[in-house]
């Protein structure tokens, strides 16, 4: 997969839902803020060490960008302009293919039990949980957590 999309796609992944978002009556900033709690989550959630570093780094700059945006065309700019340029750092990095299984091991589950505990499915004796548990469990899901 590429880097660009590794990246928007782990992005989209931690990015929280509205309710999370500290909101203010005039919250012209929704996506910076949005995108800033799915910066935090995602370093949060890459190993810490010198493969990883270039990916860090650049989170951490898009970060500092979006906490001056004003408003969400403007946090748009932003996000489409540092994550190119960030794509771009991490293709030529010497270590690429380590930041790239470093955002997929983020991305990527193949036990179908920590997907459904992910998704937060109950599975109690009721008969309609029952049936969706299983069909759940019976989906080949993919990449995504």
């Amino acid at each position: 997969m590429c880097v660009n999309c590794l990246l928007v796609s782990a992005l989209m992944f931690f990015t929280p839902s509205v309710s999370e978002v500290p909101s203010n009556s005039a919250n012209q900033v929704a996506l910076a803020q949005e995108t800033q709690v799915a910066i935090a989550q995602l370093v949060k959630n890459l190993p810490n060490s010198s493969e990883t570093l270039v990916l860090r780094d650049g989170l951490g700059n898009l970060q500092v960008k979006l906490a001056k945006a004003k408003n969400d065309a403007e946090a748009q700019d932003i996000l489409d302009t540092e994550l190119a340029s960030l794509s771009q750092r991490i293709a030529a990095a010497p270590n690429a293919g380590e930041i790239n299984e470093a955002l997929e091991d983020i991305l990527i589950v193949d036990d179908n039990e920590q997907l459904i505990k992910g998704l937060k499915v109950k599975t109690s004796p009721n008969k309609s949980q029952k049936a969706a548990t299983s069909k759940v469990q019976s989906l080949n899901w993919g990449w995504l957590h």
